[in-house]
């Protein structure tokens, strides 16, 4: 029997991002692995960013492009969540990226551990005029012995002082949040919050992999790199 569905769906709300955009989406779409499928949800960009995706979706057959106003990105997150068919999630935001083959990393590691979620590393940077500074340390403080550990949600909260909130960094299974009704909640601020501490409440098998995969732009005046970066 053919396989109609995809195994991942990546997916990344826009907001005024055109800058970054072109190195956001290339890191998903040269990602190895390539079942996958990749919403992309322009929350009312003013500033040439759905120009970026339109040109993206015309040359990558797996970007699903969503054009709606402005909601905030819980909102966008929600939208797509809807829409996605994939058997597993992963969310990165439009000015980020992904490190090469962290897809099927994490797919391999929360199909192999029978997970709802499991939790990838990262590292944060900022760009200077000529230069990208890399943080010296991992975002997440865990390490290789925390690897395949597999614990209830609320013992990587202890285990992390609670800072793994960011929806990034993760694959979920998408059953595992649609049985749960997870939803992103409506703040301005700390809209992550939400749906991070339902997730780790309900889950009953959450993985770590240390891989860093994730890379995370500090832009001052963020609303969240300035509430989240260390």
């Amino acid at each position: 029997m053919t396989k109609t569905t995809k195994s991942v769906s990546v997916i990344i709300p826009v907001f005024n991002t055109a800058a970054y955009l072109a190195e956001c989406l290339d890191s998903v779409i040269n990602q190895k692995m390539t079942d996958i499928e990749i919403i992309v949800i322009n929350d009312g960009s003013t500033d040439g960013s759905l120009d970026v995706m339109r040109r993206y979706s015309e040359l990558d057959e797996r970007i699903i492009l969503l054009d709606k106003t402005n909601q905030g990105a819980s909102a966008a997150r929600n939208d797509a969540m809807r829409l996605a068919s994939s058997d597993f999630i992963m969310f990165l935001d439009s000015d980020d990226f992904f490190t090469a083959g962290v897809i099927e990393a994490a797919y391999r590691q929360i199909c192999h551990n029978a997970c709802d979620v499991v939790i990838f590393n990262g590292r944060a940077f900022e760009d200077d005029c000529k230069i990208r500074c890399w943080r010296d340390k991992f975002y997440f403080n865990l390490n290789e012995k925390d690897e395949n550990y597999i614990a209830p949600g609320l013992y990587w909260i202890e285990r992390t002082g609670g800072r793994i909130q960011q929806p990034g960094m993760k694959i979920y299974r998408r059953q595992f949040i649609v049985k749960n009704d997870l939803k992103f909640g409506d703040s301005a601020v700390g809209e992550d919050y939400y749906f991070f501490y339902m997730c780790m409440i309900r889950a009953e098998r959450v993985g770590y992999m240390h891989f860093e995969g994730y890379c995370r732009r500090y832009r001052p005046g963020s609303l969240e790199t300035d509430k989240t970066i260390h």
